[in-house]
């Protein structure tokens, strides 16, 4: 397997454990490559304890919509060099992350998986959509942004 690279500094990504997972990590910038299904358990996991400060940090991101400058950026998939798109995490988490069209994983930059892993754990997502009431209702996502916000 060949060493991938860091798709913001370009350095070599290195390779570490997190919640039991070998994840990829840049030691220049921080950021993190997730393999595609390496996000979803970490995710699942939750070994690691999120600070209180992350969780009111990362509330306070919440918004719709990609940041034009985000949307400018193009960094290339360390896999397989295709330009990656930027996505708001969940929709309205307001943590923008690159993703590589071809599904071969995710980019994350320095404390951003910290951050997924705090808004997640606020607001797990249903394992089946029929379970969740809140998922049926047309306003289920303005429910959820306005938890993000502060209000009920």
């Amino acid at each position: 397997m060949s060493r991938l690279n860091c798709p913001v500094c370009e350095s070599g990504l290195s390779t570490t454990q997190y919640e039991g997972i070998t994840v990829d990590w840049c030691r220049g910038c921080r950021g993190v490559w997730l393999d595609t299904d390496e996000l979803t358990r970490v995710i699942e996991t939750r070994e690691a304890k999120i600070s209180p400060s992350i969780l009111q940090e990362t509330l306070a991101l919440a918004r719709t919509g990609v940041p034009q400058e985000d949307s400018d950026r193009r960094l290339a998939c360390p896999r397989c060099a295709q330009a990656m798109s930027a996505i708001n995490y969940n929709y309205s988490s307001g943590i923008i992350v690159d993703r590589c069209p071809d599904a071969h994983g995710t980019w994350l930059d320095g404390g951003e998986l910290g951050q997924v892993q705090a808004y997640s754990e606020q607001f797990p997502e249903p394992e089946d959509p029929q379970d969740s009431p809140e998922s049926q209702s047309p306003f289920g996502a303005i429910r959820r942004m306005m938890r993000a916000l502060g209000g009920r």
